[in-house]
């Protein structure tokens, strides 16, 4: 490979030589060429005796030095903000940590996140903790003894319990995530069963989808409180399949297989499931690792390659999506905020799909189409944040992407919009399934509606407005959307299933910016009579997760220092009268 810099020997000779291209024999104080021509002899500086390629090596070497001294980063300097988390008092922004690279998020005040809320200026006099390290609240969570002890002995797989759990996946996991070809992965699960388990990826699939299936079912009346859910037999029996299931883990490690991603995107499924989210992030990336590289199918390839990469598809889809939510909840790794690319392609379901996978499918694919526009509003937010493009540059690319989420909500399949009473009757499908798809579609179009509004509400917030009809428009939109996602949490925040801790985080989320908008003159006239009461059910989602999800449990003592604060305040202003 050709050099970017000619290397080449560097040369001495004094310049009466070089000039008459002779060789020179170097002598000092004058070499022998000059002392016969009777010439002064000039060596030159430093400088010229070195190639070019060095002396750009040199140049290099010579800014970093200076930057150093300087203690100047090289981008140009950027208007403080407190909006994103400190670097300095997050471990999690360690150096290296993950292979997309980390960021400074304080750069970022655009972050649509639970701990860059709480650093909003406006929240500074509430008595609150502004600074709480989240990665802090997940490892007091080892002090609870969160998990059984690891168990020497596997479950027997030829009970009921079995059956119960692979019929609970069926229906509770896989027709929202139709990532497997049942057909296949229920002979693989038989063919486990009559000859015993063994050390195989087919039989750690089959220990972690009972996991999964165990403690998936969506029931209310069926589901203990998250306390006693600790306690319950559902759990230990849960935990013992998982455990299983793990022994079986380390030899997929260096596997690139559809099935070691499978295996992988299923164990961080159950993790965030019971309320590990950190842990569940580990085993996704490794899933996603698994992915990696196999997305391209070659149309002149077998069939049998073409199954194979349909399946990776699949499963790389889920697993994407399932990452990049609890990542950039977390702040693990903060560039994600620069890097929301995604794959151009849809995954291809199988050939053929009975009613019940068809409309799975129309899910499955309807949800990623989504999410396609949340990483595009998230990129172009981030985008104006970092170009410094102020709110009102922003709004005709905002206007254009509000137009594709309802272009979205109107090309929704007929079994996936409201309204459709007939098309349910034709189908013959669980209408309560139905419900929960449109819910979750609609609950992911909120979170895009609320990532384009965004930036015009903490501009509100912050004090830091131009063009204060414009925000306000935007802002009354971004409160209606809170308020609408807490009365659909509502009914969901109560059932154990893998976006319970996002609902809490979002829920969170919407309670807050209710308080940041009654601590803002500009905003409160926007808020409705009942804001109260809706920013009390969020504490009355937390205080159920409270002794299960430590950052619950947190958050719940902000929202009631909150709420406190408000009631003082009108307790105030109604004396005063």
């Amino acid at each position: 490979m050709k050099s970017a810099f000619p290397r080449k020997r560097a040369v001495q000779a004094c310049r009466m030589c070089r000039h008459r291209r002779t060789k020179c024999d170097n002598a000092r104080p004058s070499c022998s060429m000059c002392l016969t021509l009777g010439v002064e002899c000039v060596y030159g500086d430093k400088n010229d005796n070195i190639d070019p390629g060095s002396l750009a090596i040199l140049k290099r070497l010579d800014g970093l030095e200076q930057l150093i001294r300087e203690g100047k980063p090289q981008e140009p300097p950027r208007k403080t903000s407190t909006a994103g988390p400190s670097s300095q008092n997050s471990p999690l922004n360690a150096p290296n940590l993950t292979a997309r690279g980390v960021s400074d998020t304080a750069e970022y005040r655009y972050h649509v996140n639970v701990e860059s809320m709480l650093q909003w200026p406006v929240f500074e006099r509430q008595n609150i903790d502004q600074r709480v390290n989240l990665k802090s609240l997940f490892d007091s969570v080892h002090e609870t003894n969160f998990a059984l002890q690891w168990s020497p002995s596997d479950p027997d797989i030829q009970s009921e319990e079995v059956d119960d759990a692979l019929q609970k996946f069926w229906d509770h996991v896989h027709v929202f995530n139709p990532i497997f070809e049942e057909a296949k992965l229920k002979e693989q699960l038989e063919s486990i069963r009559s000859n015993g388990l063994g050390w195989n990826p087919e039989s750690c699939l089959l220990l972690l989808t009972c996991a999964v299936g165990i403690v998936s079912e969506r029931g209310t009346d069926s589901i203990e409180s998250s306390k006693e859910f600790r306690q319950s037999t559902a759990f230990q029996t849960a935990e013992l399949y998982f455990f299983s299931a793990q022994k079986r883990m380390g030899p997929l490690l260096t596997d690139r297989t559809v099935i070691a991603a499978q295996c992988f995107y299923l164990a961080g499924y159950y993790l965030s499931t019971t309320s590990r989210p950190l842990e569940a992030w580990k085993l996704l990336i490794q899933s996603l690792a698994c992915c990696q590289g196999h997305h391209d199918s070659d149309s002149s390839a077998s069939l049998e390659h073409q199954e194979r990469s349909q399946s990776q598809q699949r499963i790389y889809w889920a697993t994407f999506k399932a990452e990049l939510e609890i990542c950039l909840e977390l702040d693990l790794a903060q560039d994600s905020i620069n890097n929301l690319a995604y794959p151009t392609f849809f995954p291809s379901p199988p050939e053929c799909l009975a009613t019940e996978l068809r409309v799975g499918w129309y899910f499955y694919l309807s949800d990623i189409a989504i999410r396609r526009l949340k990483n595009r509003s998230l990129n172009y937010i981030y985008h104006c944040e970092r170009s410094q493009i102020p709110v009102s540059g922003m709004t005709e690319e905002i206007i254009n992407l509000e137009k594709e989420a309802e272009g979205l909500c109107t090309m929704l399949p007929p079994e996936l919009q409201a309204g459709t009473q007939d098309i349910e009757d034709q189908i013959n499908y669980p209408r309560s399934i139905l419900a929960k798809m449109r819910v979750e579609l609609q609950m992911h179009l909120l979170d895009c509606y609320e990532i384009m509004y965004w930036p015009f509400v903490v501009n509100m917030i912050s004090g830091e407005v131009n063009d204060e009809s414009t925000c306000l428009s935007f802002a009354s939109k971004a409160i209606a959307i809170c308020f609408e996602r807490i009365q659909k949490s509502r009914g969901r925040y109560r059932q154990r299933q893998y976006a319970t801790w996002l609902i809490l985080r979002r829920s969170t989320r919407s309670a807050l910016l209710l308080f940041a908008a009654n601590l803002t003159p500009q905003l409160r006239q926007l808020l409705p009579p009942q804001w109260k009461s809706n920013a009390f059910m969020v504490v009355e989602m937390l205080r159920y997760w409270a002794h299960e999800h430590k950052d619950a449990k947190n958050r719940l003592s902000i929202l009631e220092t909150l709420m406190r604060n408000v009631e003082s305040a009108s307790t105030t202003t109604a004396m005063e009268i």
